[in-house]
């Protein structure tokens, strides 16, 4: 509470001595225990307390009113979250925006109510597809007030297929964990690559042990692999490739490139196998993951570009 009242003040002084109306934000950021691979919100702060500054120091993008977030840590749990949601807007001044979170796991249950609320999320890092519900001939939005600032795992699709083009792969597999957000990423993945006459020689899938699903891509001989799966599931995984010897020079897996640094080294009681025999099973792995930054030059509705 101190630090929130802190940043009001700081944020008061960044204006004219004039009577501005404050409008608050809840900002939800992983900041402990968080071992999902997504960005933490030690790194995203920063950003966040520039992108405050400029704002309400600009006069000319929000001339009577001072922007405020009120800082909440869900440690990338659903329970943690949700209670954080909840009282940030049973407490203290109204809020009309929810910014974040980071994990799928927060983010979701929090982007299907917040229309009750009649407030918006934004999302600065979950890239968990949301697709819209079919009923009868309706097409229905189950997010309708959620709003994302970095695509989906679907849409990264289209730069595997390029590597396919580039290296003039025709075959793959898929092996993917059964989640919505793996589900779907596969699901447009193999569309892609149908459509682009790319065979697709196997699709495997699990819930909690891909054994099995290891032996199926084992069978089906596939030599170039993509991955849809966790970092927690992927050490499972790869424990199984190392044991079935589906690595070499001769294999390429494709796998989220969101995995937190040196991911293989965490310590796992769930596998079997050490650090050095993952490393060898994923060594030459090929991460995809969506560009932090802007390329272009344009400049953006601030005047400013990427590289300011």
């Amino acid at each position: 509470m101190a630090m929130f009242l802190a940043l009001v003040w700081m944020t008061l002084m960044w204006i004219s001595p004039f009577k501005a109306e404050i409008i608050y934000i809840t900002g939800l950021y992983p900041m402990k225990n968080n071992t999902s691979g997504h960005v933490e919100g030690d790194g995203v702060l920063p950003a966040v307390n520039l992108a405050l500054y400029d704002i309400n120091k600009e006069q000319q993008i929000l001339p009577e009113n001072v922007l405020v977030i009120r800082r909440e840590d869900t440690q990338c749990k659903m329970s943690v979250g949700m209670k954080a949601f909840f009282e940030s807007l049973g407490s203290g001044p109204p809020k009309f925006m929810i910014f974040g979170g980071a994990c799928e796991s927060v983010t979701t249950p929090i982007a299907a109510s917040v229309h009750f609320w009649n407030i918006v999320q934004l999302s600065y890092a979950d890239t968990t597809p949301r697709p819209r519900q079919k009923k009868g001939s309706e097409d229905i939005d189950l997010y309708p007030n959620y709003f994302c600032t970095v695509p989906s795992e679907t849409d990264i699709g289209a730069a595997r297929i390029k590597l396919f083009q580039r290296f003039n792969w025709t075959k793959a597999a898929t092996i993917h964990q059964n989640l919505p957000r793996f589900s779907l990423a596969q699901a447009t993945q193999v569309n892609l690559a149908v459509e682009r006459g790319i065979n697709i020689t196997e699709k495997a899938d699990f819930a909690y042990d891909p054994l099995e699903a290891v032996q199926k891509i084992n069978s089906s001989r596939a030599r170039i692999i993509m991955g849809f799966f966790d970092e927690d599931m992927a050490r499972k995984v790869f424990c199984h490739v190392y044991e079935q010897k589906l690595y070499g020079p001769t294999y390429v897996w494709l796998l989220p490139g969101w995995y937190s640094p040196r991911w293989w080294q965490v310590p796992d009681n769930s596998t079997t196998c050490t650090p050095d025999q993952l490393y060898a099973a994923l060594k030459g792995y090929i991460g995809t993951d969506i560009l932090p930054l802007s390329t272009r030059s344009e400049k953006t509705i601030s005047g400013w570009v990427s590289t300011m």
